[in-house]
């Protein structure tokens, strides 16, 4: 009988400890494609400027965070590339600026987390190369993730060199995933960028235009 009530007890824990596996297993999260994305519901309130007024554009845009750069390199992801010293020379967000991004041949910058959807439609930077060359270009992309959990990006466009052998306000730039019928409101993306061919780049100023106005 003893030995009878052993099994018994054995058999019960081993139910029990089964049970409680399953149950952990149901229960635990399913996995992020990417934890570096925040959820949507996290979305900050932007700051409105007019940065291209200069340039007949009337519209009002809202800085990438620290799309400045004159927080360092805070945010951003390099790959090759660096914060340097001299800002763009029309000092529009700020006559203290100071720095902007160098992005050499081959090197890429991410920008930190914006959260962007229907209303934020266009993406416009100061921009510099240092080759003419038609075969230098400055690769854009969004990065975010879909309605699935998984990471994608899309292309928005390219510099091409021999339009910004000086510091030049890039025209704006369409982003595609404002139509994305898989997002629901506004979905956080990061914005991309890539030195491709012979030319070392610079960059400042990267603004997105919310259609809050």
């Amino acid at each position: 009988m003893r030995l009878h009530t052993g099994k018994l007890q054995k058999t019960k824990y081993a139910v029990a400890l089964a049970i409680a596996l399953v149950g952990a297993v149901i229960g635990a999260p399913a996995a992020q494609a990417d934890r570096g994305f925040a959820s949507a519901d996290d979305c900050p309130v932007v700051q409105l400027e007019q940065p291209f007024l200069p340039w007949n554009d009337l519209d009002y845009y809202a800085l990438v965070p620290n799309g400045d750069l004159e927080d360092d390199a805070s945010g951003w992801s390099l790959a090759g590339a660096s914060v340097v010293a001299g800002n763009e020379p029309f000092y529009v967000h700020g006559t203290s600026d100071s720095r902007s991004l160098s992005i050499p041949s081959g090197a890429e910058a991410t920008s930190d987390m914006m959260c962007v959807g229907v209303e934020e439609r266009t993406l416009r930077l100061f921009v510099r190369s240092s080759n003419p060359s038609r075969a230098s270009k400055l690769k854009v992309e969004v990065v975010f993730q879909d309605g699935k959990g998984s990471v994608r990006s899309e292309r928005l466009g390219a510099v091409q060199a021999d339009t910004a052998t000086s510091w030049t306000p890039h025209v704006p730039m369409e982003i595609g995933i404002s139509s994305d019928p898989r997002l629901d409101g506004k979905t956080p993306a990061r914005f991309r960028f890539t030195a491709q061919g012979p030319g070392d780049w610079q960059i400042d100023d990267v603004y997105v235009d919310p259609r809050y106005h």
